[in-house]
């Protein structure tokens, strides 16, 4: 039965019509898959492509533009060192200058003081050699007379001795070492009595007047 069944099918194949061939030859030809082409790129995109790569030219002409503004700016800060250094130099020349200048103006004012001290002193010393065993009173007047000399000296140099005028103490010029009470309201910061001169120079209080100011102290 098979058999029969296997020839039945071979009849069939054998004797199929042209048309029927052509149609399943068709029919395979539809089913085998096409293999996509690869579609070349547009002559625009290759363009596009080319540009987007860096220009080797461009980047060598902007690392030597770099390259020199470096340079410049080396050269400019050693300019700056330099003129900083120039500077300093005269600075510390007008300081020298300044300093020897005030050193200089220094001596001056203090020679004549010197001197003159120094003229004291020898003076002095020459006294005293010639000192003898009576003459006390000699020693006195001389004594009495050094302060003057020393004064002399002082307003040689500028330095002004003075006395307040004002009865009424003045604690800009003159200084209080003591207070004496009173009873009498009046005297209240009256001076008592002159102890020691003030001295000025140049317009500067170098030391107040000594004096004694009465204070007021109600008796019981």
């Amino acid at each position: 039965m098979e058999e029969t069944n296997k020839f039945e099918d071979f009849n069939v194949e054998v004797n199929k019509s042209p048309q029927e061939e052509e149609a399943v030859t068709n029919a395979n030809e539809t089913e085998v898959p096409q293999t996509p082409e690869t579609a070349e790129p547009a002559a625009e995109e290759v363009s596009t492509t080319l540009s987007d790569e860096p220009d080797v030219h461009q980047l060598l002409a902007e690392i030597a533009a770099l390259k020199e503004q470096n340079e410049l700016l080396m050269k400019k800060f050693d300019t700056k060192i330099a003129q900083d250094v120039h500077k300093a130099q005269l600075f510390d020349k007008m300081y020298d200058e300044l300093q020897s200048y005030k050193t200089d103006l220094y001596a001056k004012m203090m020679k004549p003081f010197i001197l003159s001290t120094i003229s004291v002193i020898d003076d002095t010393n020459t006294f005293i050699g010639r000192l003898g065993d009576g003459d006390a009173e000699k020693a006195e007047q001389y004594l009495r007379s050094l302060p003057e000399d020393l004064a002399d000296i002082l307003e040689a140099n500028g330095v002004v001795l003075y006395e307040d005028e004002s009865e009424k103490f003045n604690p800009r010029t003159q200084r209080a070492v003591k207070q004496v009470p009173t009873d009498n309201p009046e005297l209240e910061n009256t001076i008592a009595k002159r102890l020691r001169k003030g001295y000025n120079w140049n317009g500067v209080n170098l030391r107040p007047e000594f004096v004694w100011i009465y204070k007021f102290k109600p008796s019981n």
